[in-house]
């Protein structure tokens, strides 16, 4: 990740000797994946070095986050006000929840609703598809899809086609669809 933009450098696995990593050290080199800059550059290589090793850990740490406690119908509703001003303050408030309330609005998209609030809703999550990562859990996703790009097994592409249909955050989707069409696979 530099300057906000998603960089791969292929699978390098044959430029990295593969060394054995205790499920301790692997947690300890995630944890510091919430990094930026050479710190995570480096850790991802670590990580990388591990090969399926790293590929069954991160296959047991990236999930699904659990769908928040917070009740976003009122918002949705509001989005589809005859006030304007009604309608810009909700769209506000589901942005400010930020991209941990996605599944919640993919769930809404399905429900009964106006094409305006559709629209916002889609407009919602197309944000959060495109964006770089917002904090240490979404840069962790995404350092995460670089290590099992580099890796570039079966069973590393099999993990990233799981995070392209719904593990992890929107913009560890992306970047994982980008890694497996870098892959070629």
């Amino acid at each position: 990740l530099r300057n906000g933009d998603l960089v791969y450098e292929g699978p390098l696995l044959r430029h990295v000797e593969r060394m054995a990593l205790s499920t301790r050290e692997l947690s300890s080199i995630y944890k510091g994946l919430t990094n930026e800059g050479n710190e995570a550059d480096e850790l991802i290589w670590q990580m990388t070095a591990a090969h399926n090793g790293a590929v069954r850990f991160l296959d047991k740490e990236l999930h699904v986050p659990s769908d928040t406690q917070v009740d976003i119908d009122p918002l949705v509703e509001q989005l589809n006000s005859d006030l304007f001003a009604e309608r810009n303050s909700a769209f506000k408030e589901l942005q400010q929840l930020g991209s941990a309330i996605e599944p919640l609005i993919r769930r809404a998209l399905k429900a009964k609703h106006s094409t305006e609030t559709k629209a916002r809703l889609e407009r919602l999550i197309k944000t959060w598809e495109s964006a770089a990562p917002q904090n240490g859990a979404e840069r962790q996703h995404v350092h995460a899809v670089t290590v099992l790009h580099r890796i570039g097994s079966s069973p590393a592409i099999a993990l990233l086609r799981e995070i392209t249909s719904g593990r992890g955050s929107p913009v560890a989707r992306r970047a994982a669809r980008e890694a497996v069409q870098a892959l070629g696979k």
